[in-house]
């Protein structure tokens, strides 16, 4: 076969396929996308919705980019979102060079760009560090150009201890251009990524990333080390001037309180996931290092809102861990009863717990342990199950209906929601307290 005969045969089927239905080749992988891959990074219903119509445009960037451009005609409005927020989270860093680049080179969606995602690994140099060199300028050149930018998380999937070189490089890059994030009011950081705060004058909310980030088995023996990412986070907050907002999914412990308090003293709303950074305590140490958090605490004159966690979490309570024994105490009939038993002790412990807060810190006007409350005046207004305490064990935990059981037992709807009609009576009116052990 020779070459002339190749080449004809390549042409014909190139018009074929040109004269044919392009978006339907696209999805046989035969053709390649017009779409760019930071518009489809957007993640955005409307590119989803008419991807088969975006993809028979000739420019698809000049559909997107350019308000003025004649194809706008061709395909319903452009929502006015669609370039809000742009979620880098592909974890390769080869793919975020060629989304940044795209981004840049198109005007409208620097312009209107309030919230950026940024999760890519940095943890292996041989990997990613050549393409993470590479995409250093285009971030800088992105933070300069986005001045709407408003929100920015950053983090490291599969962050560890000594082992953030791109992070480390980008740290070390930005900070000699000279990083500065005048619009961010809103950081969402990982490990690693503390050094952002001190770029953003106007900071008034930060948050940890959610997800495994900071519980990454890898920290679990070095997250009280002075110099670990955790107190470098904290540590880092001192230079936020108007920051009123923290929520950090991490533990803590009476030191490590003590540390944000210096750090964030003007802070008004205060979320902590965990205060048992040193292992969970019980009895007279629990409450000990729980009267000591709460002296630090009282010391925020501004905090008007605090996120504590699960009630078993504050070292107060005689309660055990939910499900401590086994996943299969919940199941059948009898599992059902036992969660409803357990769901009052939780709910009494939560309102005795919230009584020894208050004493500490008065000035609150909303409380949460797992749930929230309302506060007037140094006293809990109401619980999601005040007055209403039958209805909320039913939502938790409604009647058995048998269909996971092989004896095919239901509970009955007019029976008692505990044990016994004693159980019911003692739990389920206001006539017995029970109370778990006083500071």
């Amino acid at each position: 076969m020779n070459l002339t005969f190749i080449f004809f045969i390549l042409a014909t089927a190139s018009s074929v396929l040109a004269s044919l239905d392009r978006p339907f080749f696209v999805g046989l992988g035969l053709l390649k996308s017009r779409i760019p891959r930071f518009i489809t990074s957007l993640d955005h219903p409307y590119v989803k919705e008419h991807q088969h119509a975006i993809e028979s445009l000739s420019d698809p960037v000049q559909f997107f980019c350019y308000p003025e451009s004649q194809l706008r005609a061709l395909l319903p409005p452009i929502p006015d979102d669609i370039f809000k927020k742009l979620s880098l989270e592909n974890n390769q860093w080869d793919h975020t060079v060629e989304i940044l680049s795209g981004f840049l080179d198109c005007p409208l969606a620097i312009e209107e760009l309030e919230e950026l995602q940024v999760k890519i690994s940095s943890a292996s140099p041989s990997k990613y560090y050549r393409s993470s060199v590479k995409a250093f300028p285009l971030f800088t050149r992105l933070f300069k150009e986005a001045v709407q930018l408003k929100t920015l998380a950053w983090m490291d999937p599969y962050p560890e201890w000594d082992s953030h070189n791109a992070t480390s490089a980008l740290h070390k890059y930005l900070t000699d251009q000279k990083l500065n994030l005048p619009s961010v009011t809103t950081l969402i950081l990982g490990p690693n990524a503390e050094f952002f705060v001190a770029a953003a004058p106007k900071l008034h909310k930060i948050s940890s990333a959610p997800g495994f980030a900071w519980s990454w088995s890898g920290f679990n023996h070095f997250h009280r080390y002075e110099n670990g990412p955790q107190r470098r986070l904290v540590r880092s907050l001192g230079s936020a001037k108007q920051l009123e907002d923290v929520d950090l999914g991490f533990s803590f412990s009476r030191d490590s309180i003590a540390e944000l308090v210096k750090a964030a003293p003007g802070v008004k709303t205060l979320s902590l996931e965990d205060l048992s950074d040193e292992g969970r305590q019980y009895g007279s140490t629990g409450r000990d290092n729980f009267k000591g958090i709460l002296l630090e605490l009282a010391k925020l004159e501004s905090l008007t809102v605090l996120g504590l966690p699960h009630v078993n979490s504050l070292g107060i309570s005689f309660l055990p861990e939910p499900g401590i024994g086994c996943g299969n105490v919940y199941f059948e009939l009898e599992g059902t009863k036992y969660g409803r038993s357990e769901l009052l002790h939780e709910t009494r412990a939560t309102e005795e717990a919230a009584d020894i807060i208050l004493q500490s810190l008065p000035q609150l006007t909303k409380l949460c342990i797992r749930e929230c409350a309302d506060v007037e005046a140094g006293k809990i207004v109401r619980w999601p199950w005040t007055g209403r305490l039958r209805e909320y064990l039913l939502q938790s935990w409604p009647r058995y209906d048998g269909m996971d059981s092989e004896d095919n037992v239901k509970e009955d709807p007019n029976g008692p929601l505990l044990y016994t009609w004693e159980e019911d009576e003692e739990w389920l009116t206001t006539s017995k307290e029970h109370r778990i052990d006083e500071l």
